[in-house]
């Protein structure tokens, strides 16, 4: 009976030790600069920062068009091959290499390929096997003119983010892109300030359903190039309105312009 006893004691000894040795659990992903989010603003600044990266790439090629020759480098990472397609627009392919990592640290690999109409100013973005930092992007990204060239205009159909095993988000969008400043400038990217003052996504996002966002030119959404390694290509101020089909309404708030501000969700 006695060593029964002892035994039990050492167990319970044990278990004491071990429960104080487990370690605090891990905070769950989100615990940066979305961990003011909900699951639906999560999705959104998902899509967000990966629209404004390739609109990022395709405005530091077309603005420096002499910059990027055939054989030369773009973001350190991606080797640039030039042409013309058949009706004579500007082509200029940026190839990836998994193994390079790009001046604002991601990783990529696969192809864009920049269909550029210098007459009008018109620029599609073709996607062959693109991946940044293993998520999958994919879609028609088309950029135009409006308001007497004033205006950038983007449509995006069948646009796609996939993490594979994981997650995936199915979208569509339409925006208005006003410069603020750095447009005479395109030397310097750093001083290059955009507008999103007008925009509608539709997302279907997994698990989630679907979603649909406004933005408006009372609270458009600024775009700050010298933020984007602090923000990681997300708006540094500016307000989305958000629905889901139940009719609930939400809105993120990308804060007051500096670098360091946190989306938040409000209701």
């Amino acid at each position: 009976m006695q060593r029964t006893i002892f035994y039990l004691f050492i167990l319970c000894l044990l278990l004491s030790c071990r429960k104080r040795d487990t370690p605090h659990p891990i905070p769950p992903e989100g615990n940066d600069k979305t961990s003011k989010l909900d699951a639906y603003g999560k999705a959104l600044v998902k899509v967000e920062a990966a629209i404004n990266e390739l609109d990022y790439i395709a405005l530091k090629v077309l603005s420096n068009l002499n910059g990027y020759p055939n054989g030369s480098q773009c973001l350190a990472c991606a080797d640039v091959t030039t042409g013309l397609t058949p009706e004579g627009h500007r082509k200029i392919t940026l190839s990836f290499h998994p193994s390079k990592t790009c001046t604002d640290k991601y990783i990529r690999q696969g192809q864009l390929v920049l269909d550029y109409n210098e007459a009008n100013g018109a620029l599609m973005i073709q996607l062959n096997n693109y991946m940044v930092n293993g998520v999958k992007v994919a879609g028609n990204y088309n950029f135009g003119y409006s308001n007497a060239r004033k205006v950038r205009n983007l449509v995006i159909t069948n646009g796609t983010l996939k993490k594979e095993g994981s997650w995936f988000i199915n979208f569509d969008a339409y925006r208005d892109i006003v410069w603020k400043a750095g447009e005479q400038t395109p030397d310097d990217d750093l001083d290059n300030v955009l507008e999103v003052q007008d925009a509608y996504y539709h997302l279907s996002i997994q698990d989630l359903g679907l979603m649909s966002v406004d933005v408006n030119a009372m609270n458009p959404l600024v775009l700050k190039w010298s933020c984007y390694g602090e923000s990681q290509y997300l708006p540094v101020s500016g307000i989305t309105l958000n629905k889901t089909p139940e009719g609930k309404f939400s809105r993120i708030n990308y804060g007051d312009g500096h670098c360091n501000n946190y989306p938040i969700s409000e209701y």
